[in-house]
């Protein structure tokens, strides 16, 4: 099967390779099929080779990058497959999950903002030195928590830790292991594998406040800079339309990013803007041999302009 994408750049998405339900032999065996199809029918390119193809219109014949995001701690347990067959790999973190494993101060507003973010506890007021801070399920109660933090965070470790064992009271955390620490990632890379940035506690971006918006970005940039070296290419939680938006690009770029990834199925080329660089995301469930090589060829991509030409 050919691509559709002639030598365009092809991005794949994976966020997942095991599923509930299925022997991980078999889910081994299946990204290993996988793994040969696109050895055989495209040109694997690492992150940087297949960016500065793309600024210098130097893309090799059926290139395809390969990446992952959340950094789940599952890639540990594949990464072997991937080198076996001679294909690079590119992982997005999210920087406060990954701050939450092995803990340290570099990493504590990020944890504390990661918390509260996800927090699915009981309703409760927090007496603090900032005043009573009400928490609850409510999304956007949470969020308004998070702004009134990022205010008034800094030098105040102290009360940070102690928000944060207040949350873990209220609602223990579960401790089993989801995302790659920091030293895991920095295993992976002398590897060859790439990291990429994605967020902190991956929301919405766009529908965030400009507070929380430059905290996000700013702060995934300090991290991974700070624990793993510079990185100047992010890609955009959920990835969708409404995720992004001018306000976010021009905070990406005033924070050293100077590639950003979507979802959107599409392929890329030299005129493709750098800051909306399309992917073709894969589906979180098993999938049959026959479907992932119709959606790795680009099948999705001629659906999405055909449904955009009927509308």
């Amino acid at each position: 099967m050919l691509s559709l994408a002639g030598d365009r750049l092809t991005t794949i998405l994976f966020h997942r390779f095991f599923f509930p339900g299925e022997a991980a032999q078999a889910s081994r065996d299946r990204l290993k099929r996988q793994c040969e199809w696109m050895r055989s029918n495209f040109t694997p390119l690492g992150l940087r080779s297949a960016l500065d193809g793309l600024q210098s219109g130097t893309l090799p014949k059926r290139p395809i990058l390969i990446t992952i995001d959340d950094a789940k701690v599952e890639i540990m347990r594949v990464a072997d497959i991937f080198a076996d067959f001679g294909l690079p790999i590119s992982i997005f973190a999210c920087v406060g999950w990954c701050a939450k494993e092995i803990p340290d101060e570099a990493g504590l507003l990020a944890r504390v903002v990661n918390r509260i973010e996800w927090y699915d506890g009981p309703a409760m007021t927090i007496e603090s030195t900032w005043g009573p801070l009400a928490l609850a399920a409510d999304r956007a109660q949470r969020k308004s928590l998070v702004d009134l933090v990022l205010d008034h965070a800094e030098g105040r470790r102290v009360e940070l830790e102690t928000l944060l064992e207040r949350l873990d009271e209220a609602a223990p955390p579960d401790r089993t292991r989801i995302t790659c620490s920091w030293a895991e990632l920095a295993q992976l890379m002398q590897g060859g594998v790439e990291i990429g940035g994605h967020s902190v506690s991956h929301v919405n971006l766009a529908k965030s406040s400009r507070r929380r918006m430059e905290f996000e970005i700013a702060e995934t940039r300090r991290l991974l800079a700070l624990k793993l070296g510079k990185c100047d290419v992010f890609a955009y939680p959920y990835g969708m339309e409404g995720t992004c938006s001018p306000e976010t690009t021009e905070l990406l770029q005033q924070n050293g990013f100077r590639f950003a990834f979507l979802t959107h199925s599409d392929f890329a080329n030299t005129r493709t803007d750098q800051m909306y660089l399309p992917r073709i995301a894969l589906p979180d469930r098993p999938m049959s041999h026959a479907e992932f090589c119709l959606r790795a060829a680009g099948a999705g991509v001629v659906y999405r302009k055909l449904k955009r030409m009927r509308n």
